[in-house]
């Protein structure tokens, strides 16, 4: 489990460093911004790359997600609550579960990823839902053995 933790948690940070740069002004893997958009963004409609302050909220929140990962397999002890019979940390691995999973399944399910432009339809499909998919799947493996252990040891 702590392994799974700490690959998961090195993959968010690494995809947070990444929307950081992005949100200084880096533009791989495009060459300039409209590359940039067509890779990751993938809506023709969008004309200019988010701001540093949405591109923080999208590295904070992968962060936090990173973090989770670790408090999961016990890296990080924080004290822990309990809100309608489930603990935060639990509650906190449902969410995670639900939103990479989400977002993994949204890409070959009819909607807004349907309209996307190339390269980022191709992208999305080999790469972006995928990793999403195995980060929600790792999550709900965490979350599993935790619950399970917790079922064990339980008097």
């Amino acid at each position: 489990m702590e392994t799974l933790a700490v690959l998961l948690a090195a993959v968010l940070v690494g995809i947070a460093g990444l929307h950081l740069a992005w949100g200084c002004g880096l533009r791989w893997p495009g060459e300039d911004e409209r590359t940039l958009i067509d890779a990751v963004i993938g809506r023709p409609d969008v004309h200019r790359m988010p701001g540093l302050g949405l591109c923080l909220v999208v590295t904070l929140a992968l962060l936090a997600a990173a973090f989770w990962a670790l408090w999961a397999a016990g890296w990080v002890a924080v004290p822990d609550g309990s809100v309608v019979g489930l603990s935060v940390r639990e509650i906190g691995l449902w969410l995670l579960v639900a939103v990479f999973l989400g977002r993994g399944a949204a890409t070959y399910l009819p909607g807004p990823l349907s309209g996307a432009v190339e390269p980022f339809r191709t992208l999305d499909r080999r790469l972006y839902a995928p990793l999403c998919l195995a980060l929600g799947v790792g999550f709900l493996v965490l979350l599993s053995v935790g619950l399970s252990v917790e079922i064990d040891s339980a008097p």
